[in-house]
């Protein structure tokens, strides 16, 4: 199965696959997000030849031990593949009102994700972040997915949930492993 970006997104989901949202979040990246972040930061990457082939939906997965991971995918991501990505947000923390939501959203894309914390309605619409992830695949958006649930206290990785490899097998689209040390 192939989910491309050509395809007619579901009304709800245009803002994720949105041009005119893609090029603003891509310049406000590069001229302002992708500077800061690497000068606060001693950044190499590695493997990016690796992504020379990959085409379609795809979800990254992450370990996350601070607010910086989210710009430093984005920034070291070709943009080809950034351009749309859609990275899941607690949405206890990021979406309980929109003024919580429109940085995250703005700047990496966000989608509400329900950590099981029991406020999973998001303040936006009213609707809930359950089947987010899933709907967006279909709709051929590659996700960024910290699969922990949470920010590290320790710097140790945590425990992976989940759902991130039900995701991959059953919308069929391949996992790029990302490590931050």
């Amino acid at each position: 199965m192939r989910h491309d970006m050509g395809a007619k997104p579901t009304k709800s989901r245009g803002r994720y696959t949105s041009t005119l949202s893609a090029v603003s979040r891509e310049a406000a990246n590069l001229l302002l997000l992708k500077p800061l972040v690497w000068r606060l930061t001693d950044v190499t990457v590695h493997g990016v030849a690796n992504l020379d082939s990959l085409d379609g939906a795809y979800i990254v997965v992450a370990n996350h031990s601070s607010h910086l991971d989210t710009p430093l995918i984005f920034g070291s991501m070709p943009r080809r593949l950034s351009k749309y990505l859609a990275t899941g947000a607690a949405a206890d923390h990021f979406f309980t009102n929109w003024l919580h939501a429109i940085t995250p959203v703005m700047f990496f894309n966000a989608f509400p994700v329900d950590r099981g914390k029991g406020k999973a309605r998001v303040a936006t619409r009213g609707t809930t972040a359950h089947g987010m992830a899933g709907s967006l695949l279909t709709d051929g958006v590659p996700l960024l997915i910290f699969p922990e649930g949470t920010r590290s206290r320790t710097g140790a990785m945590g425990t992976f949930k989940p759902g991130t490899a039900a995701l991959s097998i059953s919308r069929e689209v391949p996992i790029i492993p990302v490590a931050i040390v």
